[in-house]
C-alpha cells in the first residue's frame, strides 16, 4: 500500500508567428499645403494559431510629396510580431 508522488512541469509555448498583409499601395493628391492628410490607408489582413493582440502601423499624420512607407506590424498574444509594408504615393 505504499506510495510515491512526483510533479512534473510543463511549458506550452507558442512560436508560431503570426501573418499580416498590408493594404494596397494608395495614391493620394496633395492638399494646399502639398502635402497629404486623412488618408484612408485600408485594414491589413492578419491570422495567428493562437490570437491576435494588436495591428498597428507607424503612418504619419501628414504625408509629404513623394512616397512614404508605412509599416503595418501585428503582434499575438504570445508577443511574436511580423511585419510588412504598404506604399503611400
Amino acid at each position: 500500500g505504499n506510495t510515491a508522488t512526483a510533479t512534473q512541469l510543463v511549458t506550452v509555448s507558442d512560436a508560431t508567428l503570426p501573418t499580416i498583409t498590408a493594404p494596397a499601395a494608395v495614391n493620394v493628391t496633395t492638399d494646399t499645403a502639398c502635402t497629404a492628410t486623412a488618408v484612408v490607408l485600408g485594414s491589413a489582413v492578419t491570422a495567428d494559431n493562437c490570437s491576435v493582440a494588436s495591428v498597428s502601423n507607424d503612418a504619419p499624420a501628414v504625408f509629404a510629396l513623394g512616397t512614404t512607407t508605412v509599416t503595418w506590424t501585428v503582434v499575438d498574444g504570445s508577443g511574436n510580431t511580423a511585419t510588412a509594408t504598404q506604399l503611400v504615393t
